[in-house]
């Protein structure tokens, strides 16, 4: 493997470590901002250690220490990140919920989470208030609803009272950095999600191995939703160790503004905002007829620069601005990015690094370098990580495994899922691939039968499968991505009339997904002839079936 040298930045104990070192060291300085209305506000790092000492204080007041799970759910918000922080650095566990999963599953994560609380937004207000009036019968653990609109204030302020009058057991608690510090839910489906089980240890070393690899360090725009754990370490993690400000977007119907205001020099995104951001750049410049002026300038441009010359920032000032004038970087995860992207972004002075993670991996595993980097890769494992392909093919294929301290401890309350994932204290991650002689990784398969859409959601067919499955005069049914729909495939009981069945299921296909998130949803029934090819064990043969195109 080639030798880069990685990028300095200080080594974190623990998630309280950056919370106390911002306050220590730029106290005044934002830690966060957001519109709220017409304005923006803002908390200084000196204040956001200030509230997580408050609300941890809370919690242990009401009985909430020593493991207690703690839910939280809604739309990303300042008090969505107190949440976690006042869970995750008092030895509680911090348990993210996502907010697009119906009432029915977000009980069952709730039930099978044990959660002790839950801290939610107005918007989920229903929900959990009915929740709260039938907690025995659902046979929740949940003895504390907390709303972040109504609630959480005085929570705030009670804690802060509290510590006021000397109360430190929280601020003093010894925080163990390889205890399990949040449970993070894959799927909402109960029987196939899986609780991860992460820890304070592997959320720095994630964040902190990014940082080294490649330059995320700065001012930045959360855009993604925070239940997953790739905003929360790509986006929520990095400006606290550089002291920088991270602003808020709240909805996707004011990213722009957000981004506008927050004037990021770099931000996390999934391949759906690449691709949305570069619309919105060659919408804007057909609109005004410059599209040809414009690439003769990126001849120009990429002509000068092999002589030394870069001139981008300066010929496409336009572009820059509309991203507030400070971009250097996007980061892109959660699914495969097409080349022409990046090198497009590139000839207007905004890098594109992708990089490939997993949840069990808290969740980032490798990136490609800043100036280091290979089309088609995700990257080199990250310091501390690493990564081993197993079962190697006659193709120089195999699973990608990783071993090191960002890895789960484990699934929880799941002893047999937990083992089948390990191998020798390697954690096999289910992807396809391959390692060249520079320690790039590449990935050509998935193990799993996971699809992954555009914006980087995960869907299981199998819970899909599990929804469907009970329509009436369905024998066999398999879903699976093809292009960028999800596929259910379909072979009714040959016994029955076809036609009145088919229309049938499809009018109850199309009655469940109103239930269903929008990215779960079935867009496409196809009817079989015959049945499925089956292995002996009489199960689809799932590698017969097609994938979302990569």
């Amino acid at each position: 493997m080639k030798h880069y040298p990685y990028y300095k930045v200080y080594e974190a104990r623990d998630l309280r470590d950056l919370v106390r070192r911002g306050a220590d060291t730029v106290p005044d300085k934002a830690a966060y901002a957001y519109y709220l209305g017409e304005r923006v506000v803002s908390h200084s790092y000196a204040q956001f250690r200030s509230d997580v000492e408050s609300l941890g204080t809370y919690f242990y007041s009401v009985g909430l220490r020593d493991g207690a799970k703690i839910a939280v759910i809604g739309e990303n918000s300042y008090y969505w990140i107190l949440a976690y922080f006042a869970a995750a650095t008092g030895g509680n566990i911090i348990v993210p919920l996502d907010k697009e999963l119906p009432p029915d599953d977000l009980q069952e994560v709730l039930k099978a989470s044990g959660a002790e609380a839950v801290v939610y937004s107005d918007d989920y207000a229903d929900t959990f208030e009915s929740f709260s009036e039938n907690t025995q019968k659902l046979k929740l653990s949940v003895q504390r609803y907390i709303n972040m609109k109504s609630d959480l204030p005085l929570a705030l302020s009670d804690g802060a009272d509290m510590v006021s009058r000397g109360e430190r057991a929280f601020i003093d608690h010894e925080l163990d950095p390889e205890a399990v510090c949040a449970i993070v839910y894959t799927s909402g489906t109960m029987g196939l999600s899986k609780g991860v089980m992460l820890t304070n240890k592997g959320l720095v070393t994630t964040t902190r191995g990014s940082i080294r690899t490649a330059w995320v360090y700065g001012d930045t725009v959360l855009v993604l939703p925070l239940h997953h754990t790739y905003p929360l370490a790509a986006s929520v993690l990095p400006p606290l160790f550089s002291r920088a400000t991270c602003f808020i977007n709240s909805s996707l119907k004011h990213v722009l503004r957000d981004i506008q205001a927050g004037k990021p020099q770099f931000m996390s995104v999934v391949p759906l905002y690449v691709e949305s951001f570069y619309k919105k750049i060659w919408d804007n410049i057909k609109k005004q007829g410059k599209e040809n002026l414009v690439r003769k300038m990126f001849a120009v441009s990429n002509g000068v620069k092999k002589i030394g010359l870069d001139l981008r920032r300066v010929l496409f000032k336009s572009v820059q601005q509309a991203f507030g004038g400070k971009l250097e970087t996007l980061v892109s995860g959660g699914a495969p990015l097409k080349k022409e992207y990046i090198d497009e972004f590139m000839n207007f002075g905004i890098q594109i690094i992708e990089g490939y993670g997993i949840t069990e991996c808290s969740p980032v595993v490798a990136l490609n370098r800043t100036k280091f980097y290979k089309p088609g890769a995700v990257g080199i494992a990250l310091p501390q990580v690493e990564v081993k392909i197993f079962d190697i093919d006659k193709d120089g294929e195999g699973e990608i495994c990783v071993r090191g301290d960002v890895v789960m401890k484990g699934y929880y309350n799941n002893p047999q899922a937990t083992e089948e994932a390990f191998t020798g204290g390697w954690f096999r991650t289910g992807d396809i691939g391959y390692m060249d002689e520079d320690g790039f990784i590449f990935i050509t398969g998935r193990k799993k039968n996971v699809i992954i859409r555009a914006n980087g959601k995960n869907v299981h067919p199998e819970e899909l499968e599990a929804k469907l499955g009970v329509i009436e005069h369905i024998q066999e049914i398999a879903v699976y991505g093809e292009d960028e729909d999800i596929v259910a495939e379909i072979f009714i009981d040959p016994e029955q009339d076809r036609k009145p069945c088919e229309k049938l299921i499809a009018r109850r296909v199309k009655e469940i997904n109103e239930g269903l998130p929008i990215y779960k949803r079935v867009n496409k029934v196809k009817f079989r002839d015959a049945e499925f090819d089956k292995t002996t064990t009489r199960k689809i043969k799932r590698y017969n079936l097609k994938k979302i195109k990569e």
